[in-house]
């Protein structure tokens, strides 16, 4: 399981230059994780998520990319803003990413069944 602190991504990424050099980061660790692990669950812990361009250039950067997807991703601590960010994501998102997919609006509680 990789939990990621998305909050982190407010402090690296000043510039939308910045933004894409942390994706291509972010998918050369994904990719390496899973050519060492296999399948693995992704948590984005969104709290303290600031949305801002460059946060919305990580994420389409991020998609381009096309890093290793996990089984499954939780998108946890989702801000009243995620709604409308996963709205304009899920248009790049095959079936299958969009099923592997859950959202909380509070902290993690664990995989759900």
């Amino acid at each position: 399981m990789v939990h990621k602190r998305c909050a982190l991504l407010n402090e690296l990424c000043k510039s939308k230059r910045q933004a894409r050099a942390a994706a291509a980061m972010d998918a050369t660790i994904v990719n390496n994780l899973h050519a060492s692990h296999g399948n693995f669950v992704a948590v984005l812990d969104l709290k303290d998520v600031q949305f801002r361009p460059c946060i919305y250039a990580f994420v389409k950067e991020s998609l381009r990319l096309q890093a290793a997807r996990p089984h499954h991703t939780y998108i946890v601590n989702m801000p009243t803003w995620g709604a409308k960010v996963f709205k304009l994501v899920r248009k790049w998102l095959n079936d299958d990413d969009i099923a592997a997919c859950s959202i909380q609006q509070g902290p993690w509680t664990g995989v759900r069944q």
